[in-house]
């Protein structure tokens, strides 16, 4: 996936579970959404791509912060989004267990970055996330 189609699915799913649990914090939530979207996709400068920042150790470490502070979550959330929508959506997947283990964990299928149906992916994802969430919050 490309960085627009992580915005859009950082925005939607933090912003739909900030809408869903308290619209006063759609403000903060909507911005670190994105910030999490963005960051895993750091270790294309930094690392390896798809291990350094695409792992659930550093997963981790940002929900201990939303523990801490808790208007911090929804940067997790964006991680999060990050990660499903790599390892559900495109062809590669992420290496969840790095550095642990260097393998790589996909679904079958999935599209390129440069698919003409990434985007109509993206946003299936993103309604399926915001789905599963609202059902798991009523």
């Amino acid at each position: 996936m490309n960085p627009i189609d992580h915005v859009i699915n950082g925005a939607l799913v933090a912003g739909a579970i900030a809408f869903l649990i308290s619209p006063l914090n759609l403000l903060v939530a909507v911005p670190l959404g994105i910030a999490g979207a963005l960051f895993p996709d750091l270790d294309t400068h930094v690392g390896t791509h798809r291990k350094t920042f695409h792992n659930g150790f550093l997963l981790l470490f940002f929900c201990i912060g939303a523990v801490v502070y808790p208007l911090f979550v929804y940067f997790p959330i964006g991680v999060a989004s990050h990660y499903l929508l790599d390892a559900l959506c495109s062809r590669r997947g992420i290496a969840f267990f790095y550095p642990v283990s260097k393998s790589e964990y996909q679904s079958k299928g999935g599209v390129t970055v440069d698919d003409d149906r990434a985007r109509m992916v993206t946003v299936a994802m993103s309604g399926s996330e915001i789905i599963l969430v609202a059902l798991f919050l009523a």
